[in-house]
């Protein structure tokens, strides 16, 4: 016997409003009080322990059909066709999930195929698009529709204070340009022992060899070095345990400096000299007129400075696997979307 009902749980469609989701569902009766997932949303819900009455009511299929022997077992005739619903777990040979045919019955003398699947609601292993239920690649972008989902990854769903935060962006290319496998620990501490060394001789060259003006001059110069170094570190240590922080601004001229660069060459790189450019500076390009941008998908570089985007387009961004470099400075963006994307994809480069 089984329990017919709809998700309840409530999500937002392309245009931002939230909605509820209303997928049909059906699971045994004796699962009733477990969770499970939603093959539409991808949110739990939980099992009730009875159908709900529009499914006795409003059912075309309950509606007409006169009772059996097998049909009093179960009065609200809930022993729909397999078609009624979803396309159900296939595992193996044998159909799981919370859907229960007669093709997917255990037959006598033969072992129940994987009863761990048996806490799950209809569900084909596949990424479906909210909007129109057709199934999505892996970045959760519709073909279909031209609806992105929001991205199935572990950093996307965690709540931002759990993040555990990795080195990305500048820091990581770096890390790995410099370090050339060493471990960056012993690399930090190398740098620091080798800067507060070069502080130490300099001082003592200044108070041993001059005088007069340059006494006073270069004291006050290695000064400025060695706050701007140690400002630097501490900024650098609050990125690797704040997920809030933000460049200070004695960083920023630097990072701007490195943008700078990039665009007076053209984003050429070494490696790649044909990456795809995507240059919307200072332009009136909104999220919806975002997905319209040719090869939009296959852009190495993507610059939106002074654009009217806001978070609604990082749904873009993550089915983006050629994406390189990101600048999103001027625009209307939030630091927790520019945190999320920059830990999902650490390579990544973002301006903002």
């Amino acid at each position: 016997m089984h329990v017919q009902f709809r998700c309840p749980n409530v999500l937002p469609d392309a245009e931002g409003n939230n909605r509820p989701c209303g997928r049909q569902l059906r699971a045994p009766r004796d699962k009733a009080g477990r969770m499970a997932k939603c093959p539409q949303c991808g949110s739990r819900v939980k099992i009730p322990s009875r159908s709900a009455p529009q499914f006795a009511v409003d059912s075309p299929i309950a509606a007409g059909h006169e009772m059996s022997g097998a049909d009093e077992e179960d009065p609200l005739n809930l022993r729909v066709a397999q078609d009624d619903f979803d396309d159900p777990v296939l595992d193996g040979s044998a159909r799981s999930g919370a859907i229960e045919t007669n093709a997917a019955r255990p037959q006598p003398g033969r072992a129940k195929a994987n009863p761990r699947a048996e806490n799950f609601l209809p569900l084909d292993r596949a990424n479906r698009c909210r909007k129109c239920g057709k199934k999505t690649d892996k970045r959760g972008f519709c073909q279909s529709c031209n609806y992105s989902s929001a991205p199935r990854d572990k950093v996307a769903g965690k709540p931002i204070d759990d993040i555990k935060i990795k080195i990305s962006g500048m820091q990581l290319w770096i890390s790995n340009v410099v370090s050339e496998g060493v471990p960056p620990g012993i690399l930090v501490v190398v740098v620091h022992c080798l800067f507060v060394a070069f502080i130490v001789a300099a001082l003592f060259v200044v108070f041993t060899g001059t005088g007069g003006l340059m006494f006073v001059a270069a004291p006050a110069f290695i000064g400025a070095i060695a706050f701007f170094y140690g400002a630097t570190v501490w900024k650098l240590w609050q990125f690797r345990r704040d997920p809030y922080t933000q460049l200070a601004w004695f960083q920023r001229p630097f990072w701007d400096g490195v943008l700078w660069y990039c665009r007076k060459n053209q984003w050429v790189d070494a490696k790649n000299p044909g990456r795809f450019v995507i240059d919307q500076r200072q332009s009136s390009l909104t999220d919806q007129e975002l997905d319209k941008l040719k090869d939009l998908k296959n852009a190495a570089v993507l610059d939106l400075e002074g654009t009217m985007i806001t978070d609604h387009a990082f749904r873009y961004f993550y089915r983006m696997d050629d994406l390189q470099c990101l600048v999103l400075k001027d625009t209307a963006v939030s630091h927790e979307a520019v945190f999320r994307l920059q830990q999902t994809r650490p390579k990544l480069w973002i301006w903002y």
